[in-house]
């Protein structure tokens, strides 16, 4: 089972959802806090939240898969539409 962790969400709550972003370029450096995030979730925690989002009059709703998020099939060089979760998700009925 893939770990779907809170760390991430955690720390950026403690921050108050902010982050420093350095940018790096021959001869300079330059690092920026943007705040531009009014809220993080862990949709495997609480999908609710996220339905509740995506029904609301949220202008912009980004999604952010993690590596444990895909399942990968070497053999297709894509998806792997074998894995048991992936096919949950294609009948409907993946666990919430």
């Amino acid at each position: 089972m893939a770990s779907r962790s809170a760390t991430v969400v955690t720390a950026l709550r403690e921050q108050d959802l902010r982050y420093a972003v350095l940018e790096v370029a021959p001869g300079s450096a330059r690092v920026t806090v943007p705040a531009v995030h009014t809220g993080a979730i862990v949709a495997a925690h609480d999908p609710d939240a996220v339905l509740d989002r995506r029904r609301s009059r949220t202008a912009i709703l980004t999604l952010t898969v993690t590596e444990h998020g895909y399942h990968f099939s070497p053999r297709s060089s894509g998806l792997d539409l074998d894995a048991p979760a992936i096919r949950a998700d294609l009948r409907g009925d993946a666990r919430r």
